[in-house]
């Protein structure tokens, strides 16, 4: 097999858990307490996969400070993106019950991405770290798709629009 199906199908698992937790979610009741507690158990682990796995061989990049550079990088892009979208729901005169959709879509589009970008560069610098990156993430990404579709589920989204 070749190495780039090998980062695809590995970057693959993430989304496939996500769209397991989104079909949970269409057959399950969902409370607000339920909810909330699969938004923090993918938070969870999310920061463990992080903080245990990816951060010791980040910190090992020479320099050092590139690591914390791209990270304080990321957090001014999500203030930034934060921003816009509120200027924009200001703007348009929309509520947050009319461009939730949108709003998750967009992040859930912009988490499995990084998803992948992660588990591609694990993969190419050792294999093994690839797919401890990818299994690592697959918890994380079901709680997180059960957690996308019962939001818009509670919002009202047609099943087929959120499908």
């Amino acid at each position: 097999m070749s190495d780039f199906l090998v980062v695809l199908g590995l970057a693959a698992l993430p989304a496939l858990a996500n769209f397991l937790g989104g079909g949970l979610a269409e057959v399950v009741r969902v409370s607000a307490r339920s909810l909330s507690l699969a938004l923090h158990l993918a938070a969870g682990i999310v920061l463990a996969v992080v903080g245990l796995e990816l951060m010791p061989e980040a910190l090992q990049a020479n320099p050092p400070w590139v690591p914390l550079l791209a990270f304080v990088a990321g957090g001014a892009v999500f203030i930034a993106l934060d921003r816009v979208v509120g200027y924009l729901q200001g703007r348009l005169g929309r509520g947050e019950d009319q461009s939730s959709a949108l709003g998750i879509f967009g992040g859930v589009s912009m988490d499995l991405f990084s998803d992948g970008v992660m588990i591609g560069t694990g993969t190419v610098l050792n294999p093994a770290l690839g797919l401890l990156l990818a299994l690592g993430q697959m918890p994380a990404d079901l709680p997180e798709g059960f957690a996308a579709v019962a939001t818009l589920r509670r919002a009202g989204i047609p099943r087929r629009r959120r499908s």
